[in-house]
């Protein structure tokens, strides 16, 4: 008889639960609060010495009026006059509500960051002497701005200064110097983007401000950190260096509609407003234009749809969206995202450069520039230059964007694009015509063409033009204003499918890798999850039992390990890639494969090369005990001294705070290298979100994470049968020990699964005798020999692969040596050269001459002297 089920719970009992969940996330979300304002007390304190001051004064809804602003905010008269209680009242005020919102946020978040990080009696005197020093500077600068003619600076020395806006950011960049690699670049570059854009479009002194007080911060954090402060902050994962690249358009994106949304900007760009504001025409205009030119009353051309209507704004808000769809596009590496935004801001800066007229500024009479052209080019040329700049940068930074469309989605969403533009113009030619806009023209095509120019171009047109053009008749003007918007709408979300096409390529591409992921599970080596890696193809054999995984580079086949699959079809997998790759006219290249794939390739007349040594752990009833094992039992009883412990995890499973800390380690970790982080055989933080690899964290009592691993399944007939070590990151500032530690943990934890574990390979770190393989000749053996030596002296101080050996050996493993296969010495060079670009595509040329000169002579760091400096544990 089945058990019976419980009753539902009544309405009233669910609707209790409900309160009393609700109750609980106040109840946890107040003692948040309240910790965090016990935590920050500067920042709180600041925070209400706003509000009240706002409060107290009438100055929340539309500012301080004139004679409170007289008697809080700082001038130069008030320098002069001694009123120096004006620096401590001038930092209690904000312009508006909005202001006051804004400067709320930015105490209670950037204060409160920088009074966690320094402490809060650091904190407020740092923010103290930010304020006072960027206010006299500020003075300064718009005073020589005034004698040097650049007019829109020097018009603000006048103006008086008051806000929380420099003492905060003075105090949130010094504090920067102390916080993680990956914050300390985001937080720097984000606060430098924001207020150069707003210092550009907009120009207030409130901008001046900022800038200087982003300025003094980042000297007062060099000053009081050293060369320290600098680790990491030109140094980042290519996953990173997207996503501030893609910030930064997504910010300067924003820069014409800021200009537009201020009041009265006065920065060198402001101009540029006209993008989003598109100004009313002048008496003038209208009484030269409205009864000659169009036939229009002058309260349809001002009140139309043409200048202010909806298509219009839209229009102007074009380049806008297409940056920002841009930027979503740049943050997944997509090609396409980054042309498009090259594009976009090289079209912006030539628009820029005609809209200010900068080509006519230019004209020389008798060899000479005019009298006060050069002020004009001055205030014209940063128009031009910034997108310009910008798109300079980004084609710098242009090998790390490398996911692509897919194949023939783009001709047929630019197909779409063509024929809505033939169908807008079209549709609007025939109605211009039959309305009768031709009989007003002297030249009619040449009307046309220009009426095209305005509906599609979303270019701030003067609006005497914008009024000669715009047509007569309910059909065409219709068409007119909103043409354009709708052909830019259907351009920007054909953007925005090319960019998903890239990700059902990848979804495409995951079937294959799902195929080959049966076959990791059949059978492989100790990299063959590896396999499973984006960037990877294979060669399946013609029965699909077995597979060749490789990646192409520069036309060679680089082999990821050994063949997977049925272990008895190896030979044959191994045999027929490199008969697919001679029909390819390819090279192929068997890398990091075993002693035995090697001996089946040899008589096709393949040499070989030992390239890594495969450490191997016999883990089986291991119990560290016995004097080799003192370390390790040391890193174990330190780590339970001081309440460290191992945690597993898969990475869908990690909590979120422990995520973040994975990835600041992983980033300062690549920050303390002079050459950029390795990929192909060596995992990232990408790496780790699969969901069959076992994550061993280190974490204290706090929660905090001293250091991570990571461990790939190795799988025979559908069972884990060993495990191979990938990812290996430390806390600079973690417990000595802590690599020890995480290995250990991880014996103790698998020995009763497996027998072995591997702690993959150590590149270029190989035994002569061990690497030795019958077949070479001599005189290649000694000339591989000699170019493995002067690899392993130029890498190692970055990489520290001599290290990395010396560590594993503290586990008394067995070894096991990976060779290099390949069918003709003279590919070596180019074999090399796609080895260089699998593991380094972002390798530069003064990344190489940097490598080739050596580095520079340091005393090591007390973490350099006691952290294992491994790249990750295999080549």
């Amino acid at each position: 008889m089945p058990a019976a089920s419980s009753p539902p719970p009544s309405p009233s009992t669910a609707g209790a639960e409900r309160r009393a969940r609700a109750v609980r996330r106040l109840r946890t979300a107040a003692a948040w609060l309240v910790a965090h304002a016990r935590r920050t007390p500067f920042a709180v304190g600041w925070t209400a010495a706003l509000w009240i001051a706002a409060a107290l004064t009438d100055s929340l809804a539309n500012g301080p009026s004139a004679r409170v602003v007289g008697a809080v905010a700082v001038t130069p008269g008030d320098l002069v006059a001694g009123r120096w209680w004006t620096f401590v009242t001038s930092p209690l005020f904000a312009g508006n509500i909005v202001s006051y919102v804004v400067a709320t946020a930015l105490v209670l978040g950037l204060v409160g960051l920088a009074e966690t990080t320094m402490g809060t009696l650091r904190t407020a005197v740092i923010a103290a002497i930010g304020h006072v020093l960027t206010v006299v500077a500020s003075f300064a600068v718009t005073a020589a701005a005034g004698q040097l003619g650049i007019e829109w600076l020097g018009a603000l020395r006048h103006l008086p200064l008051f806000g929380p806006w420099a003492a905060a950011l003075t105090a949130v960049m010094t504090a920067s110097a102390w916080i993680s690699a990956l914050w300390r670049r985001r937080l720097r570059l984000a606060c430098v983007t924001v207020t150069v854009t707003l210092f550009l479009y907009v120009g207030h002194p409130q901008s001046v401000l900022s800038v200087l007080g982003v300025l003094l911060g980042l000297l007062l954090g060099r000053v009081a950190r050293g060369p320290a402060e600098r680790a990491g902050l030109f140094v980042a994962t290519a996953q990173e260096r997207r996503t501030l690249l893609s910030l930064v358009v997504a910010v300067f994106a924003t820069g014409p509609l800021l200009a537009g949304l201020a009041h009265a900007p006065a920065g060198p760009l402001a101009q540029l407003r006209e993008w989003i504001v598109t100004p009313l025409p002048s008496a003038q205009d209208l009484s030269s234009n409205c009864a000659v030119a169009v036939d229009l009353t002058c309260p349809q051309v001002t009140h139309g749809a043409v200048l202010t209507g909806p298509g219009s704004v839209a229009l102007a808000l074009a380049p806008l969206a297409l940056l920002l769809v841009s930027a979503w596009g740049m943050r997944t590496g997509s090609r396409l995202a980054l042309w498009t935004a090259v594009a976009t801001q090289v079209a912006i800066g030539v628009l820029a450069a005609t809209a200010l007229h900068l080509l006519s500024l230019l004209v020389l009479r008798d060899g000479r520039l005019p009298a006060g052209r050069l002020e004009a080019i001055e205030a014209t040329l940063p128009g031009v230059l910034v997108p310009v700049v910008l798109a300079v940068v980004l084609i710098s930074q242009r090998r790390f964007f490398t996911r692509d469309a897919v194949p023939g989605a783009g001709r047929r969403v630019f197909a779409v694009v063509g024929a809505s533009l033939v169908a807008v113009s079209g549709c609007y030619a025939l109605a211009w015509f039959a309305e009768g806009n031709a009989g007003l023209h002297r030249q009619p095509w040449w009307a046309l063409w220009s009426s095209l120019l305005r509906m599609l171009v979303p270019y701030p047109f003067p609006p005497r033009f914008a009024v000669a053009v715009e047509p007569h008749g309910p059909v065409s003007g219709f068409l007119f204003a909103v043409g354009g918007a709708v052909f830019w709408a259907v351009t920007i979300v054909g953007l925005v499918v090319l960019l998903r096409t890239g990700r059902r390529a990848e979804r495409a591409t995951a079937t294959v890798t799902a195929r080959a992921a049966e076959l990791v599970r059949v059978g492989g080596g100790a990299l063959s999850r590896m396999t499973l890696w984006p960037g990877t193809s294979y060669w399946f054999t013609p029965d699909g039992a077995a597979a060749v995984a490789y990646q192409r580079h520069h036309g060679v086949a680089l082999t990821v390990g050994g063949p997977i699959g049925d272990r008895a079809r190896w030979t044959d997998a191994v045999v027929g890639f490199t008969r697919w790759c001679a029909a390819e006219g390819v090279v192929p290249c068997l890398y990091s494969v075993p002693e035995d794939i090697v001996a089946a390739v040899r008589p096709l007349g393949f040499r070989s090369m030992g390239v890594a040594d495969e450490t191997v752990l016999h883990v089986e009833g291991l119990g560290f005990t016995g004097k080799r094992w003192q370390n390790v039992r040391t890193a174990l009883n330190r780590a339970e001294r001081i309440g460290v412990r191992a945690r597993w995890y898969r990475w869908p499973d990690l909590p979120i705070g422990a995520r973040t800390q994975v990835r600041e380690i992983s980033e300062a970790w690549v920050a303390e290298r002079a050459l950029p982080e390795l990929g192909f055989t060596l995992g990232g933080v990408a790496e780790l979100a699969d969901p069959e690899v076992a994550l061993c964290l280190a974490v204290d009592d706090e929660e905090r994470v001293h250091g991570v691993v990571s461990w790939l399944p190795v799988y025979a007939e559908g069972q884990v049968v060993s495990w191979t070590l990938d990812f290996m990151r430390r806390d600079p500032s973690g417990f000595n020990g802590v690599m020890e530690f995480l290995i250990a943990s991880a014996v103790l934890h698998f020995r009763d699964d497996v027998q072995t574990l591997s702690l993959s390979g150590s590149p270029l770190a190989v035994d002569p005798e061990r690497a030795a393989v019958s077949g070479d000749g001599p005189a290649e053996t000694t000339t591989v020999e000699r170019l493995q030596g002067t690899l392993r002296r130029l890498l190692e101080p970055a990489y520290g692969f001599a290290a990395l050996a010396a560590f594993k050996s503290r586990f008394a493993p067995a070894h096991r040596t990976w060779y290099l296969a390949y069918p003709d010495p003279l590919q070596l060079p180019r074999i090399a050269r796609a080895l260089t670009e699998a593991y380094a595509p972002e390798f530069t040329l003064r990344q190489a001459g940097r490598l080739l000169r050596g580095p520079a002579p340091s005393a090591p760091s007390a973490h350099e002297r006691r952290a294992a400096p491994a790249p990750g544990p295999h080549g």
